[in-house]
Parts: C-alpha cells; sequence; structure tokens
C-alpha cells in the first residue's frame, strides 16, 4: 500500500520558513551573500552577464518589470515575467547563472535560480524561501521512489546523484529515533566522523562559514551616511565625525554612499 504525502497549510509553511529564518544556516548564507555584493570579483562578473545578456548595466528598473498572476493554494501571487524574450538566450543566462554560482561560489540553485539571477536582474536583494534555502537538507528516502511516478528509475538515480553532490554527507534515522537520540548522535560523530567526511569535499576558495558579520559599528556608519547621503558632502563629512568621533575625507564617504546605493538599489527609486 502507497503512503499518502500531506501539502503542509500555508499557515504551517510560513511559521516553519520564520523558524529557520532564525536559524544559523540561513543566517550564515544570508551573510555570505551580502558579502559577495560588495565583492570587486563577483561585482565584475555581475557587470559583464548584464552587457552580454543586453541588460541595463544597474538592472532593470522597477518600473519597467512585467508581471503575470499565479494561485497557490488559492492565494494569488505576482510573478515576474522573464525580460529575455528568446527563450534559447533566457535559458542559455539561467545556465550560465547556476554554473558560475556553484563552481566559483558554491551556491546551488536555491540561491543562484533566486538572489543571484534576480540581483542580476533587477539589482535588487531577495533572499530565498528558509526552508530551501538551508546547508542541511531533510528527505522522507521512504516515499522518494514512489513519488514523480512519471520519472523513470534512470532520472530518480540521477537526481538523487546531483542531490549528494550538494549534500555528500548523510544521516539515516529510524522512525523509532527520539529528537533527544537524533541530537545526541550527531553531537558524539560530528568530530570523528562528519566534520572530516566534509572537509574532502570542500572547495579551499569558497568562502561559506568563514565570512565574519560586518562590524555592527560600520553597519551604524554607513546607515548614517546612507541617510544623510543628500547633504552637502562637506557638512555630511562634519556630521559623521561628530558622530562617530572620527573624521573621514570626502572620497570615502561617497565610496560608502556608492557602495550603499548598489546594495539597495535606490539608484532607481
Amino acid at each position: 500500500m502507497k503512503m499518502k504525502t500531506s501539502v503542509p497549510s500555508r499557515k504551517k509553511t510560513d511559521a516553519l520558513t520564520r523558524k529557520f529564518t532564525e536559524g544559523a544556516s540561513y543566517q550564515k548564507m544570508s551573510t555570505y551573500i551580502l558579502s559577495l555584493i560588495n565583492d570587486p570579483l563577483f561585482q565584475n562578473k555581475i557587470s559583464s552577464l548584464r552587457e552580454k545578456y543586453q541588460l541595463p548595466p544597474q538592472g532593470i528598473a522597477k518600473s519597467d518589470i512585467q508581471y503575470f498572476n499565479t494561485f497557490d493554494r488559492g492565494r494569488k501571487t505576482k510573478t515576474r515575467l522573464p525580460p529575455i524574450e528568446d527563450e534559447r538566450l533566457w535559458v542559455s543566462f539561467v545556465n550560465e547563472v547556476l554554473e558560475f554560482c556553484e563552481k566559483d561560489y558554491g551556491l546551488y540553485p536555491n540561491w543562484s535560480s533566486h538572489t543571484v539571477r534576480d540581483y542580476i536582474l533587477y539589482n535588487i536583494i531577495e533572499m530565498p524561501d528558509a526552508i530551501h534555502g538551508l546547508q542541511c537538507k531533510l528527505m522522507d528516502m521512504s516515499t522518494f521512489f514512489e513519488q514523480d511516478i512519471d520519472m523513470s528509475l534512470e532520472d530518480k538515480f540521477r537526481r538523487i546523484k546531483y542531490i549528494s553532490s550538494q549534500y555528500p554527507v548523510v544521516l539515516f534515522i529510524s522512525p523509532y529515533a527520539n529528537e533527544r537520540e537524533i541530537v545526541d548522535y550527531i553531537k558524539r560523530t560530528y568530530k570523528p566522523w562528519v566534520e572530516p567526511a566534509q572537509g574532502k569535499r570542500r572547495e579551499s576558495h569558497i568562502k561559506i562559514g568563514r565570512v565574519r558579520k560586518r562590524n555592527k559599528d560600520k553597519q551604524k556608519r554607513n546607515a548614517f551616511i546612507y541617510q544623510h547621503r543628500n547633504k552637502p558632502i562637506g557638512e555630511l563629512v562634519r556630521l559623521v565625525g561628530v558622530k562617530f568621533g572620527k573624521t573621514y575625507d570626502y572620497t570615502y564617504i561617497q565610496k560608502i554612499i556608492a557602495l550603499e546605493l548598489k546594495k539597495r538599489g535606490s539608484h532607481r527609486k
């Protein structure tokens, strides 16, 4: 007899999303994404892709975005139309984003096909659904081969192989194991087994988990400069000096403004 799978309610899904958004894994990935936005090499790649696919240098203006309506469990949602009309060109663009994100930055589809792609297109930063943007993944293996009955066995194994390339370390859990046993098992095996297995598959150039959160004082300073960016530069230099007890030159202040504008996409508002 086949097991039935239920789709969680919208309310339950939203609650799970909020819970995972506050978790360490999602916060780590969000910090990593924001660090890339300020990475000159990453920005060079973004610029080259915009030029290659004839997109505006600063992304598509908000007023030029076109939408169509989709429905999910009775809720109407506005979805952006792909701005590249030629289907082959659009597929080429999507695949190129997926490839460079995975190869150069260790970002798998949940981040590259949403966050990075939309940043290239619209110069906006939108993190993916928290449930699908984690460094850990839960699968019910007992039902995996019973789902997607139209998918061939070969395609299912290919899917498993692809998932294992992203999540190579697997934990199998008995239906009789409770939370205490699972947590205890991970604690006891992480150092001797899990961490070494992860280490064998880590790429040295991928900096996920090695990016420190920006200094809170710098965040406050940059937010203050951004908030008062329309003041004459001389007055702004003086205000920053009074507020933070340090004098910065004009060019440094202007550089911070430019970075904040680029990060927030405010030049299109």
